[in-house]
């Protein structure tokens, strides 16, 4: 969301909040406004995380301090192969499959790490 300081309408707020997800990049928004502040520059990241957990079919992403939990839409993965090589890489048991058919994700993460193993896992 954009802050209220940024303009005082939440119509307006919202609008532009669509806009920028339909933006091609944070390129695009450079290209516009010039240099990008860290606040939009994260919206845009949750933007392009949103986007590629969509792709992926990634329902539901739950992300905290100590780790993410993957919901897929309809306990279906699009490409089972890559998901098994994926989660081999993570030989430690840091990545496993719950009976619930989530992919948890356990370990302490900065928010640039967690935010890095959603792309690579949405992407």
């Amino acid at each position: 969301m954009i802050p209220s300081g940024a303009h005082p309408n939440i119509k307006f707020r919202l609008g532009l909040c669509r806009r920028i997800s339909a933006l091609a990049s944070e390129a695009e928004l450079v290209d516009r406004f010039g240099t990008v502040p860290p606040e939009l520059k994260n919206l845009l990241d949750v933007v392009e995380l949103k986007r590629n957990c969509r792709a992926a079919g990634i329902e539901r992403l739950e992300a905290g301090p100590k780790g993410m939990v993957l919901q897929f839409r309809g306990n279906h993965f699009a490409n089972p192969e890559g998901l098994i090589r994926w989660m081999a890489k993570w030989a430690d048991g840091t990545v496993r499959l719950r009976p619930d058919h989530k992919l948890a994700v356990v370990r302490e993460f900065t928010n640039v790490q967690r935010i890095d193993l959603a792309r690579r896992a949405g992407g």
